[in-house]
């Protein structure tokens, strides 16, 4: 998990410790105290439901990039091939020829 991942699980585990501890020493009725959970549980469910969203956005943008520099990567290392592979053909045919031209020389003399 990277640090930003930690950082945010740590402050949500913070938030709903905080509220816990304010919430059982606040001097309020039963009813109040509940309705305060409540509210609070809904506020931690938000914050928590956007920090995900927030999270698997920034995933989904990461795994774009990477699927872009992989293709882009691929499509560079395709043409450096192709190129090599040419070259190394136009090397090949010119050495035939000079082995051909050896041979013929060869046998005349």
């Amino acid at each position: 998990m990277s640090a930003k991942g930690n950082f945010i699980t740590g402050l949500a585990i913070g938030l709903v410790a905080g509220s816990v501890v304010a919430l059982l020493s606040a001097p309020q009725s039963g009813e109040e105290t509940r309705q305060l959970i409540n509210d609070k549980t809904g506020q931690i469910k938000d914050r928590a439901s956007d920090t995900i969203d927030e999270v698997l956005s920034q995933a989904e943008n990461g795994v774009m990039q990477a699927r872009q520099l992989t293709s882009t990567t691929i499509k560079n290392a395709r043409e450096r091939v192709d190129k090599l592979q040419s070259q190394g053909n136009k090397l090949l045919e010119e050495q035939k020829k000079r082995l051909d031209r050896l041979s013929k020389s060869a046998a005349s003399e």
